[in-house]
C-alpha cells in the first residue's frame, strides 16, 4: 500500500464511522432502539483499534494463517446448521453475552483465502472455486440468499481483478446464468421469491413486500438539495420509514442532510475504494 493512501485510510473510515454514528443517533433518538447508538458507539471505537492493530501485520501473517482461518469458518458455518431454527432460520451463534453470524467470519476469510491462493499459483483458481462454492451453499442452506450472493460477488471480483481466470470464468458466468432462473423458480422460498420481485417493481408492492423501501425514497426525496436538519426529518422523526435504524439507515442522511450529504457519503466510500486499490 503506499504511504500516503496508508497514512489517510485512517480518516477515510474515521469519516465514515461518524457518518453511521449521526445516522443511528438521529434514528434512535428518543426512541425504544436509542441504546443502539451507545453500542454502535462501542463497535465503532472496538472496530477502529483492531483496525490500527491489525493493519500493521504483514500480509506474510495472513497467509500464513489463511487456511487455518478457513478451516474455522467452516466449522462454524456446519455448526450454525446443527442448532435449532430462529424465526426460521440458522443464522446466529448465541453464546449467551454475545451473538455472531458465521457468514459474517466466512465474508472476511474468503478474501483472505483467495488473497493466497491466487498469489501463489494461477491453477489454484479451481480451488477458488471448490471453497467459494463450499462456502456459498453451507450459507445458503441457513437459508441466508443475500450472503450467499455477497459471497459469490467477492469471488468474481478477486478473480477478475487478479486476472486468474482466462476462459474459465466466463464458463462460471455462462453456467451460472443458467442455473439462476431454475434457482430462482425452484430453489427459493416465498419470501426471497417476494423480495426479488418487489425490488425489480417497488411501487406495486409499496402497500406489502416493498412498503419500507418505497417510503425510504420517499424520505431521501423529501430532503431536497441540504436537507432538512439533523432530528428535524418528519419521515424518520414520525415513524414513517418503520426500519430506517437497520436496513433503511441512508433515507435518515438523505431526508436530513439532503443531496450534498448523501453526496458527501458516496464520495468517502468511493475514496475508501480507491485507498485499498
Amino acid at each position: 500500500m503506499r504511504k500516503g493512501v496508508k497514512l489517510f485510510l485512517p480518516f477515510n473510515l474515521a469519516a465514515l464511522m461518524f457518518f453511521g454514528l449521526l445516522a443511528i443517533f438521529s434514528a434512535t433518538y428518543g426512541n425504544r432502539f436509542s441504546g443502539l447508538f451507545y453500542r454502535q458507539l462501542f463497535w465503532d471505537a472496538l472496530a477502529f483499534s483492531v483496525f490500527l492493530v491489525v493493519s500493521r501485520l504483514s500480509f506474510r501473517f495472513w497467509k500464513a494463517i489463511a487456511t487455518w482461518l478457513l478451516l474455522l469458518s467452516l466449522l462454524l458455518l456446519v455448526i450454525v446448521l446443527l442448532l435449532p431454527p430462529v424465526s426460521g432460520s440458522r443464522r446466529w451463534i448465541d453464546f449467551g453475552v454475545v451473538s455472531f453470524q458465521p457468514s459474517e467470519v466466512a465474508k472476511f476469510v474468503i478474501i483472505l483465502f483467495l488473497a493466497k491462493i491466487y498469489s501463489e499459483s494461477r491453477k489454484n483458481f479451481y480451488i477458488g472455486v471448490a471453497i467459494t462454492g463450499l462456502l456459498a451453499f453451507l450459507i445458503y442452506k441457513e437459508p441466508d440468499l443475500g450472503m450467499t450472493m455477497m459471497i459469490l460477488g467477492i469471488w468474481f471480483f478477486i478473480t477478475f481483478f487478479s486476472r486468474r481466470f482466462d476462459k474459465w470464468i466466463l464458463i462460471v458466468l455462462i453456467v451460472g446464468l443458467v442455473i439462476l432462473p431454475l434457482l430462482l423458480f425452484f430453489g427459493l422460498e416465498e419470501y426471497q421469491m417476494n423480495r426479488i420481485l418487489s425490488f425489480m417493481n417497488p411501487e406495486k408492492y409499496a402497500s406489502s413486500s416493498a412498503y419500507n423501501t418505497v417510503q425510504a425514497i420517499r424520505a431521501i426525496g423529501s430532503g431536497g438539495f441540504t436537507g432538512k436538519g439533523l432530528l428535524l426529518g418528519v419521515m424518520n422523526r414520525y415513524g414513517y420509514v418503520p426500519e430506517d435504524h437497520t436496513d433503511f439507515i441512508f433515507s435518515v442522511i438523505g431526508e436530513e442532510l439532503g443531496f450534498v450529504g448523501t453526496l458527501t457519503l458516496l464520495m468517502l466510500y468511493s475514496l475508501l475504494m480507491l485507498n485499498i486499490w
